[in-house]
């Protein structure tokens, strides 16, 4: 039999890419490690009330006797938006659990994982068609690697739907800006609709790219009309893609109000002091009892993580704080890796970079603008990439031999050292922290008991779910969305779970004891981690009427019956 695996050709290819496969490595098991700090020992999933819903969308796949069952009565049925919310990443994760026989929540860990070595994957195809230099791709990479995200805008901590986002985002990116020409209308197609179908915001990324047009044509970028061609293409094309599906979804019963064309007429609306807009960032109004509208979903007492703050103080806070830290001269270094970008002609990168902070500037206008932090800080990091390596290259090929010279590359790699250990610690902390957090006991037999009741045989809505966490627990596990009410007085059984004291589950974290020792000598520092907006202890129980009795407890759901 012949042997097609030349040993001596994939050493040759492995010893030219050695630091690109040096810094995909370390970025494998940094993230790996994060992952495993964030889940580590827990009851739940991370981020609980968030997890369950991603774990239902595979759930609805995972459990269908062919792939995606079509029945009217299933909450993320194609004959509505929910179906259409998560499609590609519900189907992901359900054909996984299928063909592996695991859970949804396994399913759930495991695109954890395998959505960490497609981003390297995706990274190293838009990096290949930005720059060629080998050295300079594995220094982005590695950069990349120390990010994390947070909270607010998710980040890479947060393998979900949104994080796939990017994912898809950089191949078209990559894409558009790559030389080679061949198939990148089929490769374009792909991945726009695959983007679309992942996430409300990828629309809004492909909708955008006219913006990159202005900033290479702003530029004078090489290769001009070429790239204009291929975002043309991308934006004529993921217009063809989305309408269709706009119009189909806008004649359903719930509408479509993550479309570009509702969540523009609620921003204007609340311009004009009509109907305020109140999608938020959790996509709560998704868990309202059927028909509901959005601004009335009886769920308000849920947990949001970002309902304390607008979307420009969170880009202010959570970008911009700490871009110009402690102070405005905390972004000189920031500011001569612009100018020796500039000086390099990288222009193809800093169009990138103009674009994703102009979009964060302007989507902080609207509702939920400040997700788009999620494209933003990670090409800040490979910006961060750049500029080190061309800092390098600038005091080797202008400062002559001597110490001022030495002095000068003892600064960058002082830089890069306090930069790499201050983020891996970040990451770390922030991770355990979030495995800290409501890590619950939820009794999934509190499910077989409401469905056990003779109200859940009748035709009609009987149950309240008076947290988020219990509501999509009890979708998770099967409970119908036909017999959940959303006015607790038309109950017959109110379901909540006992309260975490969140205030307290954050001070025992050790990122805020850090946070707490750096506070006393920074002033403002906790205004660029959120922590200062943790949540007090509230009343679980705030919506109970008056006229129901505790019933039963099921580990940390509690069960009151109407007298």
């Amino acid at each position: 039999m012949r042997n097609y695996f030349d040993k001596k050709k994939a050493w040759n290819i492995a010893k030219d890419n050695k630091w690109i496969i040096a810094a995909s490595v370390f970025f494998i098991i940094l993230k790996f490690f994060l992952i495993g700090t964030l889940w580590e020992n827990r009851l739940l999933p991370p981020q609980p009330d968030d997890a369950f819903i991603y774990a239902s969308n595979i759930e609805s796949v995972r459990d269908c006797p062919t792939v995606l069952c079509n029945d009217e009565s299933q909450y993320y049925s194609l004959k509505n938006y929910q179906g259409f919310t998560y499609l590609t990443y519900r189907l992901s994760g359900g054909l996984i659990g299928k063909i592996l026989h695991i859970d949804s929540i396994s399913a759930f860990k495991l695109l954890f994982y395998a959505g960490t070595v497609l981003l390297l994957f995706s990274l190293i195809y838009l990096l290949k068609s930005l720059e060629s230099n080998k050295n300079l791709i594995a220094i982005s990479i590695f950069t990349l690697s120390l990010f994390n995200g947070m909270g607010y805008y998710h980040g890479f901590w947060w393998v979900v739907p949104s994080f796939f986002t990017v994912v898809l985002f950089f191949l078209i990116l990559g894409t558009v800006f790559n030389g080679d020409d061949r198939h990148w209308k089929t490769k374009i197609t792909i991945f726009s609709a695959l983007l679309i179908l992942t996430h409300p915001t990828g629309i809004f990324m492909n909708l955008s790219v006219p913006l990159l047009a202005f900033f290479c044509w702003f530029l004078k970028v090489d290769r001009k009309n070429p790239i204009f061609k291929k975002i043309l293409f991308t934006f004529i094309c993921s217009i063809l893609i989305y309408s269709p599906i706009a119009v189909y979804l806008n004649n359903t019963p719930l509408k479509n109000p993550f479309g570009p064309e509702n969540m523009l007429a609620s921003y204007y609306n609340t311009l004009a002091n009509k109907h305020p807009a109140t999608i938020d960032s959790q996509e709560e109004d998704r868990l309202s009892a059927e028909h509901n509208p959005p601004e009335k979903t009886g769920f308000e007492n849920s947990q949001n993580t970002s309902g304390n703050l607008s979307d420009k103080e969170i880009v202010k806070n959570y970008y911009f704080s700490w871009i110009f830290f402690p102070r405005l001269y905390g972004a000189i270094p920031f500011i001569l890796t612009i100018l020796i970008l500039f000086y390099y002609k990288k222009l193809e990168v800093l169009s990138i970079y103009f674009y994703f902070i102009t979009l964060v500037v302007v989507g902080a206008l609207f509702q939920n603008g400040s997700r788009m932090l999620i494209l933003l800080w990670p090409f800040t990091y490979i910006l961060i990439g750049f500029g080190a390596f061309f800092a390098f290259k600038l005091i080797r090929d202008k400062i002559g031999p001597g110490a001022i010279k030495a002095a000068a590359y003892t600064m960058i790699v002082s830089f890069l050292l306090a930069f790499t250990a201050i983020n891996i610690s970040f990451s770390y902390l922030f991770n355990e922290s979030q495995n800290k957090m409501f890590n619950m006991d939820i009794d999934k037999d509190f499910v077989d008991y409401i469905q056990s009741t003779g109200y859940y045989k009748d035709n009609g809505k009987f149950v309240f779910f008076n947290s988020k966490l219990s509501l999509v627990f009890g979708i998770y596990q099967g409970i119908s969305i036909s017999k959940i009410t959303a006015d607790a007085s038309n109950a017959e059984y109110f379901v909540t779970t006992v309260c975490p004291d969140t205030a307290k589950e954050t001070e025992q974290t050790k990122l805020f004891q850090l946070y707490s020792t750096l506070r006393k000598y920074i002033s403002g520092f906790e205004n660029r981690t959120g922590l200062d907006k943790r949540e007090a202890r509230v009343d679980c129980n705030g919506n109970l009427p008056s006229n129901f009795i505790f019933d039963k407890r099921f580990g940390d759901i509690l069960i009151f019956k109407k007298t």
